[in-house]
């Protein structure tokens, strides 16, 4: 049974900073620095628009591979051996793709670099819900949901100054640094992380999925399965996967071969966006417990649609930045008000059906870019297919707000 003295640790705040790290890790510098070295990587492969797309949809498919499998491989072995193993996985893989020959190799090295990615963000994260109580869980996903930022705001800084002294094959430099960066975070974890405080052993129980498949897995699954709301909210997950790996990914190919921003100046928009992002999950979390979980999603969702159409249809250096800022206010929110809502509707079984949530997000991750790619193709630009992005999640708004539902938490 849970106790306040359980979960007021002061170590908790040790968890939560090597959680951030690796999410600025795994998500940050592994996923988003991609964002930024993709120009580059398509110049020195000679890529069209569609092996760009699928370059960010394989990697992607690894995430979405290892986000499901996550939760029950950290409560077969233990949050702490998956993580580690995860992250070893990440930076082989980027080492990987800064010396890889060819197209086939960098698939390859994106692909593996989803599958760590996957395995050490989703075990990280469920720890926090071990070592946190539910007053201040909200406060220490929406602190670790900022580690994504911190990787942009690195990849922000490093990448330019590489490029700008080695040119085009300077990705390769950026790849490897990279890795080093992650084996770093890997260290730290290994020493510092914990799979539970000391005070009570069944805490895990309480968290992790039973290893009895009877009553863990199977039973709490098919509950699940008949549940309105996971099909529901896993479909706005989807939606949100879907649209902002779309922006995410083709940012920096769209501001320079068709707005014709600088790199320098890309750069420096990515890192403003890091920065201005920081604060967005901890700002949406703590707003969604005040004026509702469906509420704030309708407001994020619509903010991000108006900020994509703008991005996409306009190629004005003031727009550009204006729909850049819009995006950013809100950029890491909805992964902490979703993590909420599972809180909130599967009480017991809150990380499997968030896990199952997580599933569709990525599926959402591993499609957008694919698509965006072949739309692209026909178009010859990425302007469409970023406006694609902004009817996806003003889709989802709507959804949000035509559907209701019986459980008020949400």
């Amino acid at each position: 049974m849970e106790t306040q003295k359980d979960r007021e640790s002061p170590y908790r705040f040790v968890i939560l900073a090597v959680v951030l790290l690796i999410v600025s890790a795994a998500l940050g510098l592994a996923r988003f620095g991609f964002t930024l070295l993709l120009p580059e990587m398509s110049f020195v492969f000679e890529l069209d628009k569609f092996a760009e797309g699928m370059l960010g949809s394989v990697n992607l498919a690894g995430y979405l591979l290892l986000s499901l499998a996550g939760g029950i491989l950290a409560a077969k072995f233990g949050s702490k051996a998956v993580v580690c193993i995860s992250l070893a996985f990440v930076a082989a893989s980027l080492f990987l793709t800064g010396i890889a020959p060819g197209f086939l190799t960098v698939a390859g090295g994106r692909f593996l670099t989803g599958l760590g990615s996957g395995g050490a963000n989703v075990p990280a994260m469920a720890l926090l819900a071990v070592w946190f109580s539910k007053k201040s869980r909200g406060f220490a996903t929406g602190i670790a949901s900022s580690g994504s930022s911190i990787g942009l705001i690195i990849a922000g800084i490093i990448v330019p100054v590489i490029i700008r002294a080695e040119g085009p094959s300077g990705f390769r430099t950026a790849w490897i640094i990279f890795a080093a960066v992650v084996t770093g975070v890997l260290i730290v974890a290994f020493i510092f992380l914990k799979n539970r405080p000391k005070q009570d052993a069944q805490i895990v129980k309480a968290v992790h999925i039973a290893a009895d498949p009877a009553t863990g897995i199977m039973r709490g699954f098919g509950a699940l399965l008949k549940t309105k709301e996971l099909w529901f909210f896993s479909t706005i997950y989807f939606l949100f996967g879907f649209a902002y790996i779309i922006f995410m990914n083709f940012f920096g190919v769209y501001l320079q071969k068709e707005a014709g921003f600088p790199k320098d100046q890309s750069g420096l928009l990515l890192f403003v966006i890091g920065i201005v992002s920081l604060s967005s999950g901890l700002v949406w979390g703590v707003l969604s417990d005040k004026i509702g979980r469906r509420p704030v999603l309708v407001i994020i969702y619509t903010l991000n649609g108006i900020a994509f159409c703008l991005f996409g249809f306009l190629k004005d250096p003031v727009a550009l930045v204006a729909a850049s800022m819009l995006f950013s206010v809100c950029a890491w929110s909805v992964p902490a008000v979703m993590a909420a809502i599972a809180g909130d509707v599967f009480g017991r079984r809150t990380q499997m059906g968030f896990g199952i949530m997580t599933f569709f997000f990525g599926c959402g991750q591993a499609l957008g870019p694919l698509a965006a790619g072949a739309v692209a193709k026909v178009f010859s630009a990425y302007g469409p297919a970023i406006i694609m992005a902004g009817a996806v999640s003003l889709a989802g708004a709507i959804l949000l707000l035509a559907v209701r539902s019986n459980k008020k938490p949400a």
